[in-house]
């Protein structure tokens, strides 16, 4: 025979089974989450037989326990515990979320967790709670479904027994609701989109519109999208376009994945044909293969091409009547050109010879005043040390001898001097490097500014000449301007050879100037010193870059190319 016992255990099972049945076909006939929580609720509280209140709190985003469904707790106690946090270390719901376990406590007044709020479930006389937390698939947390006792006690075997299975129906009915949630909100967003593109959309199942937009409604010149949804495509498409718009659709499909942007014509509700460019995208929902078309009006850019075309073709036969005038003026411009490059190439010339001739000159000059004038001058000391020896008893004879030795040892320095700039012969004799060092060295001594001189990677190795006088003449040229105009007290000179080019580098401490303003004003003094320097550079293939600040100094740099010269490029030769 049955006993009691077993009895009321048959029926509770049958009651859970029942509720769960029930529960089901809430959720699939969409009745609200909130109806399906009470109606579970209320079935624990109905096999307690009243011993008993169920609570089922649902955890939001933020980590906070909200009213799911509490139908025998009055509004005041659910809007104190509101809100409340999972905490592993407040009350019994609040633990069981954030401990992820069921939390039992048989004696609130004495349980330390309750401290704080005991208050709220004593004073509904509720001695004794337990709570289950609600899992999700995925093992997240979506509420606790709590049990609040008017005795002191533990929930006994079938309680939990029962808790736990309407727990599961529980977190089903949840996540369906969120999901079904996260659906229509997603749809929402979708239409939302959709209604406000300016791009005709359409969506078809089976050669069948089911979905179209205002645009896509207003472009074919229909009202209402229900005019158009049900029917088929071909309501849409031009004949001519027909048959090949619906094969690819056949072909998007069965997933062949024709052209996805393609031009076609439409045809409106009157019959007009519309210019249209359409993109194509398929989905699959359901086994069901969903074809998108976008399509935007191109009438406008037809007709923008087609002009486009026509003034192509009006531009074609102007700039054939025009070529044969520009290849006339070509010819003249190219005649120009070369009389000009032929002109600047024969001035070039021109200025290499005077330079040549130039230095040439200078180098029989100082020669000759070197040897010539250096032996007359030679002769006038013989003579004037052997009156010193006729005139020793004659005073007046002896001052006036003395006076002459004086003037002739001065003439002797000044010819040398004189011959030395012209042109030293330790340039011709010595080269670059000992000529300019030279040069340097005297130059400061007479001038009184200290000149630092450095020379690197040439040693005594020999350039070829017309580099050695360009060279020399630009740094001559820059100590004179420095010494006109710069007022300096330094000046630093660099002559250094990198691979197959030499490098020169003047810098001073003086005033400096704005280059731009000196390269505006007319030929003469600085300027002229300067443009000397770069036509110099220039016809030795070099580069001439000239910085100055005001007050901050001047800096030149030349830069000349050897393997051009040394294979016998632009030389002064």
């Amino acid at each position: 025979m049955e006993t009691g016992v077993d009895n009321t255990e048959r029926k509770r099972t049958e009651r859970l089974l029942d509720t769960q049945k029930q529960s089901l076909e809430m959720i699939v006939s969409g009745a609200p989450l909130t109806d399906v929580l009470t109606y579970l609720a209320r079935v624990v509280e109905q096999l307690a037989e009243g011993r008993a209140v169920a609570s089922i709190l649902l955890l939001d985003e933020h980590g906070r326990l909200r009213n799911g469904a509490s139908p025998s707790l009055p509004d005041d106690y659910l809007k104190a515990i509101d809100g409340l946090k999972a905490d592993a270390n407040v009350g019994t719901c609040s633990r069981a979320a954030a401990l992820r376990t069921v939390v039992i406590t048989p004696d609130i007044a004495a349980d330390p967790k309750w401290h704080a709020i005991k208050h709220l479930p004593l004073g509904l006389g509720f001695q004794a709670a337990w709570s289950m937390p609600i899992m999700a698939r995925d093992g997240s947390v979506l509420g606790t479904f709590g049990t609040y006792f008017r005795e002191r006690r533990e929930p006994e075997t079938l309680e939990r027994q029962a808790v736990e299975i309407l727990s599961r129906t529980a977190a089903l009915t949840i996540e369906r609701t969120r999901a079904e949630e996260r659906l229509k909100q997603s749809e929402e967003r979708l239409r939302a989109i959709f209604e406000a593109s300016r791009d005709g959309i359409l969506i078809e199942d089976e050669e069948r519109i089911v979905y179209v937009n205002k645009s896509y409604t207003h472009l074919f010149g229909y009202s209402d999208p229900e005019e158009l949804i049900g029917r088929h495509v071909s309501v849409v498409i031009s004949p001519e376009d027909m048959e090949r718009l619906l094969e690819f659709g056949r072909s998007r499909a069965r997933g062949e994945l024709p052209a996805s942007v393609y031009e076609f014509k439409g045809k409106s509700q009157d019959g007009t044909l519309i210019d249209v460019e359409a993109s194509v995208s398929t989905s699959t929902v359901a086994g069901r293969a969903y074809i998108t078309t976008m399509v935007r009006d191109i009438a406008e850019r037809k007709q923008a091409q087609a002009a486009l075309h026509q003034a192509q073709e009006e531009l074609e036969r102007r700039v054939t009547e025009r070529t044969v005038e520009l290849a006339n003026t070509n010819q003249t411009l190219q005649a120009e050109i070369r009389e000009r490059k032929q002109a600047e190439e024969a001035r070039r010339h021109l200025l290499r010879q005077l330079v040549t001739a130039q230095e040439d000159e200078r180098r029989r000059i100082s020669r000759e005043l070197h040897d010539q004038m250096g032996q007359h001058i030679a002769a006038i000391v013989l003579l004037v040390n052997s009156l010193t020896e006729v005139s020793q008893s004659d005073t007046a004879t002896q001052i006036r001898v003395k006076q002459l030795e004086e003037v002739t040892s001065q003439l002797s320095q000044e010819v040398d001097t004189l011959a030395w700039e012209l042109r030293p012969t330790a340039l011709d004799d010595l080269g670059l490097n000992a000529a300019l060092g030279n040069y340097v060295q005297k130059w400061s001594m007479r001038c009184g500014v200290r000149v630092d001189f450095h020379s690197m990677g040439l040693g005594d190795q020999r350039l070829p000449q017309p580099i050695e006088t360009a060279v020399y003449r630009i740094a001559q040229e820059a100590l004179t301007n420095i010494l006109k105009y710069a007022h300096a007290t330094f000046v630093g000179l660099i002559l250094a050879r990198r691979g197959d080019s030499l490098s020169v580098i003047v810098e001073d401490n003086g005033g400096g100037f704005d280059v731009e303003t000196l390269l505006a004003l007319p030929a003469g003094g600085r300027k002229m010193g300067l443009l000397g320097m770069e036509e110099r550079t220039t016809l030795v293939g070099g580069t001439f870059h000239l910085e100055s600040t005001i007050g901050a100094g001047t800096s030149i740099f030349v830069r000349i190319p050897l393997a051009h010269n040394e294979n016998g490029g632009s030389c002064l030769e």
